[in-house]
């Protein structure tokens, strides 16, 4: 189905096979975390990693109900650690399980159903190649009312890539000699075509020279 933009069948093998996951409940945010709430991490935090894509490093005022990106794995476990201090809560990252469900319901391909529409999601096809305000594409909610689940910036999970069980190991141009893992993303960003935004799919921060269009967020799940 994706073909046309390159998408290539090993990449699709580390969906398979399909598997059943037992969850607890569990809180996950409406929302994409945005620049304005990380900065108030980094209000906090004043040594904590500053996004790549602040001009300057300096805070986008226009840009404050954007989802944040450009920041590493590890700075979104950071902020996650600084809110659940804050809170007195335990936040972290939405493990693949978590994060899938909450997007298509274990039903659904799109988190808005079974068909690819450019209308949803801020995605390469939209055109607009940079993020928007989160919660601008309603008719792209998931089923349980979440927004930005498909487009706009792809979103750090907690877990490591690994082959699901009997399943493939892919190695592709996600993984190299000192990088034999990565932190799986799901989701689709601005950059990318619609088929990031199976809720399927599988993928990870981009190391090519391409990488500026592959924005990569964050969402946090509360216990």
């Amino acid at each position: 189905e994706y073909a046309d933009v390159g998408v290539i069948r090993d990449w699709i093998l580390k969906e398979v096979p399909r598997h059943t996951v037992s969850l607890a409940g569990f809180n996950i945010s409406k929302y994409p975390v945005t620049n304005l709430e990380y900065l108030a991490f980094l209000r906090d935090c004043p040594n904590a990693e500053v996004p790549t894509s602040w001009p300057l490093r300096a805070f986008p005022l226009h840009y404050a109900n954007h989802p944040v990106y450009s920041v590493s794995a590890g700075a979104a476990d950071a902020f996650c650690a600084w809110l659940s201090a804050r809170t007195g809560r335990t936040v972290r990252l939405p493990d693949e399980a978590q994060w899938e469900y909450a997007a298509g319901a274990g039903r659904f391909e799109y988190p808005w159903g079974n068909e690819a529409r450019t209308e949803n999601a801020n995605t390469a096809e939209l055109g607009l190649l940079s993020t928007t305000p989160v919660g601008v594409f309603p008719q792209g909610a998931s089923p349980f009312g979440l927004m930005d689940m498909g487009g706009n910036v792809e979103e750090y999970t907690s877990n490591d890539y690994d082959a699901y069980p009997n399943g493939p190991f892919v190695m592709d141009d996600l993984i190299s000699e000192s990088r034999p893992t990565y932190r799986i993303t799901r989701g689709g960003c601005f950059g990318r075509f619609a088929d990031l935004c199976r809720v399927s799919r599988r993928h990870g921060l981009s190391i090519t020279p391409y990488a500026s269009l592959y924005a990569v967020g964050f969402r946090v799940v509360a216990e």
